[in-house]
């Protein structure tokens, strides 16, 4: 699987489950930044911005911080705790990527 399918399938997950939040619990801060954070990485990446990589590692590495303190906080493991770890994971796959190519494509 390349890099563009997972940074893809990261932002539906982020943009559904922001979805899911909002009909769930009719929270529109997780519709907004769900839905917001998807769609800009969604679109950088299909339309290949030259600057997509370090898009997805800023957008990656703040959901990092931010769900990781909301599970320290709240204990929930799931949705902040399962948000950080994979946005986690992808900051440090984007982090790799940059620091073998460069800050653009």
């Amino acid at each position: 699987m390349n890099r563009d399918t997972i940074c893809l399938l990261y932002a539906g997950c982020l943009a559904v489950g922001g979805l899911v939040g909002y009909l769930k619990k009719g929270s529109l801060p997780s519709l907004l930044a769900g839905v917001g954070t998807g769609g800009i990485l969604g679109l950088s990446t299909y339309f290949a911005l030259p600057f997509q990589p370090t898009i997805v590692a800023l957008i990656s590495g703040a959901l990092t911080v931010a769900m990781g303190n909301r599970y320290r906080k709240g204990g929930k493991f799931f949705p902040p705790g399962a948000v950080a770890i994979v946005s986690g994971i992808v900051f440090v796959g984007q982090a790799l990527y940059i620091s073998n190519n460069g800050w653009t494509r």
